[in-house]
């Protein structure tokens, strides 16, 4: 076997907390893992209040910690409105409150346009988490939508777009809703997704 003693098949490092040296030999290639398991570690220091003290945490309280998020989010649009989605959505998501970085590039190119790849990173205090997040997609996506944009590209909508689908769609959600309750009287085929209605009832994602 080729497998380096502490991590599995896969490459996943499986070590102990002791395995964990300062002497790094190989930062390329040990880096990750090593930042992945002293990471694994503080998140057991968050449920243990005695690992949470010899790391030098000073809660083992999940909720004394503010909150970060790193998210993406994918669309796509024609040639001559990318310039324009691309400012605007920035603009808008960087004008968020605890937003702390975010930026955008083109993933994939069509003859009749592309995909802009967006990634924010933001914090917010523990209690207001959901709000954050949810400002984000909702200030983005308005930002896109408004400015001759696609709700998506390649991630798909579930449960977090589909507030925006009758928006981005128009009329065609009408269409869509016809073709989903003719296929699917019942309506167990992923209920309350892509934001259909549903007899199980909605998916409501959270707002705080």
């Amino acid at each position: 076997s080729h497998t380096k003693p502490g991590y599995n098949d896969l490459g996943r490092y499986t070590g102990k907390k002791d395995d964990i040296t300062p002497n790094v030999q190989d930062r390329s290639r040990d880096r990750n893992a090593l930042t992945h398991q002293i990471l694994r570690l503080k998140m057991e220091g968050l449920r243990n209040p005695e690992i949470a003290e010899e790391l030098g945490m000073p809660s083992s309280n999940l909720d004394d910690y503010p909150r970060r998020f790193v998210d993406t989010m994918e669309i796509a649009a024609p040639w001559s409105r990318l310039d324009v989605i691309y400012e605007r959505a920035l603009a808008a998501i960087a004008a968020i409150p605890g937003t702390l970085a975010v930026s955008a590039h083109q993933s994939h190119a069509y003859l009749d346009g592309a995909c802009l790849y967006f990634t924010f990173a933001g914090k917010s205090e523990a209690d207001q988490k959901d709000r954050y997040y949810r400002a984000v997609w909702d200030e983005g996506t308005t930002a896109v939508l408004n400015n001759g944009g696609a709700l998506s590209h390649h991630h798909g909508v579930g449960v977090n777009r589909g507030r925006f689908m009758e928006t981005a769609l128009g009329g065609g959600f009408n269409v869509l809703t016809s073709i989903k309750s003719a296929l699917d009287p019942s309506g167990i085929l992923n209920p309350s997704k892509l934001g259909l209605p549903s007899a199980f009832g909605p998916i409501e994602f959270p707002e705080h």
